[in-house]
């Protein structure tokens, strides 16, 4: 794998991590410093776990996974979005303003799911001559820097759009599960 390809891997990897922090900026603008440096390395940490994961169990998943990833990502995102858009759409916009508490299971979910095409492509880097630790350890500093942007980019944007924010995160997470099935 050259350089190129390795750029390439990483950022397809993080795009769904940073679609996901973008929304959570958006939706709970209050996060302190502190909730958004655990949010953003819970992304990392688990897009590295799962990398590994994929690596080291590769040839025994490796058909499974492959068939089944992008079927539950699409799922999982499908759920959250449809629910974010129909709270937008029931709720007032005082109260969609409210939100500023973000669960950790709520965003240890979100990890999971940005985080499984990463487990199919552990099993990928199984076949390959790579430097797993270097190749973990580099996507998941670059997923840690590009999430905590995100959250931040989100946040901004979402003080501009106001109550149409969630409706708009909503939209964003359904494009996630979307391109989980192609």
């Amino acid at each position: 794998m050259n350089l190129l390809e390795f750029i390439l891997i990483s950022f397809a990897l993080i795009i769904d991590s940073m679609i996901v922090c973008t929304v959570n900026g958006m939706t709970y603008k209050t996060l302190t410093k502190s909730q958004t440096l655990n949010i953003v390395v819970l992304f990392g940490l688990t897009q590295g776990l799962f990398i590994s994961a994929g690596y080291f169990l590769g040839l025994l998943f490796a058909g499974f996974m492959n068939q089944y990833a992008g079927i539950a990502t699409a799922i999982i995102f499908t759920i959250i979005g449809v629910t974010k858009m129909k709270e937008a759409i029931n709720n007032r916009p005082e109260e969609i303003e409210q939100k500023d508490t973000l669960s950790y299971k709520v965003v240890s979910i979100q990890a999971i799911a940005t985080s499984l095409d990463a487990f199919a492509v552990g099993i990928s880097f199984s076949l390959m001559a790579v430097n797993l630790p270097l190749t973990v350890g580099v996507i998941t500093v670059i997923t840690i820097i590009f999430s905590h942007i995100a959250i931040k980019f989100g946040q901004r944007s979402g003080e501009l759009l106001g109550a149409k924010a969630e409706f708009l995160g909503g939209l964003f997470l359904l494009f996630v599960a979307v391109r989980a099935l192609i």
